[in-house]
């Protein structure tokens, strides 16, 4: 559950700045994949030539200009290879960092939210709107109202009906007519000198959050 959340506009903004960024470095992967693979067939296509090339030219029935013309376009292909694949692992750093930037922001933009670690009920807060809290200074104080627990005393002539893990059905005056189920926590080791008795403590199952 969310307890209290300030102004986000600023932090969402360089959260949506560094997504569109992330974005960009996404579509480069992209754009130097195909390059690659653009690259990599005029190479495919180019050693083809060149290996035909070559034997005509073992066979003395070409000239050394078009040997030689071939031998360079392999080599260009071959460097458009190179060059294509720098891009791309440019484009994975630039991807890798653009990342990394997304994960800092959406941490910066979570922690303008503070959420409850469970579902429980808000008993007080002690902090006001605009007030400014140093760390670690309690804000909240939340119950978790699905067990509770209940403490009544007994005369020392019926703790021996009492045991530690004991099921109990409870009554209490708030809720006339209905029970409650609860188990036994403990029992007091020595009698509450003011009553002359014991105090018994039980843990009830609270589904109803009453």
């Amino acid at each position: 559950a969310t307890l209290a959340r300030i102004r986000a506009g600023e932090f969402q903004a360089i959260v949506d700045k560094s997504h569109g960024v992330r974005n960009e470095a996404e579509a480069g992967i992209r754009a130097a994949e195909a390059q690659i693979a653009e690259a990599q067939a005029g190479l495919a296509q180019a050693e083809l030539d060149f290996d035909r090339v070559s034997k005509l030219w073992e066979q003395e029935s070409i000239t050394k200009p078009v040997y030689d013309g071939s031998k360079a376009r392999l080599d260009v292909a071959r460097a458009k290879v190179n060059a294509a694949k720098a891009v791309s692992v440019g484009a994975r750093e630039r991807m890798n960092s653009a990342s990394a930037q997304v994960r800092e922001a959406e941490i910066a933009l979570g922690d303008t939210v503070l959420r409850a670690p469970f579902g429980g009920v808000l008993l007080e807060r002690r902090v006001e709107l605009g007030a400014l809290v140093a760390a670690g200074t309690p804000a909240f104080i939340l119950g978790d109202l699905r067990l509770v627990k209940g403490r009544f005393n007994v005369p020392d002539s019926a703790l021996r009906s009492f045991r530690q893990g004991q099921s109990l059905a409870l009554t209490v005056d708030a809720f006339p007519g209905e029970t409650f189920h609860g188990r036994v926590l403990s029992l007091a080791a020595a009698a509450d000198p003011r009553v002359r008795s014991f105090e018994i403590e039980v843990a009830i199952a609270n589904p109803g959050l009453k």
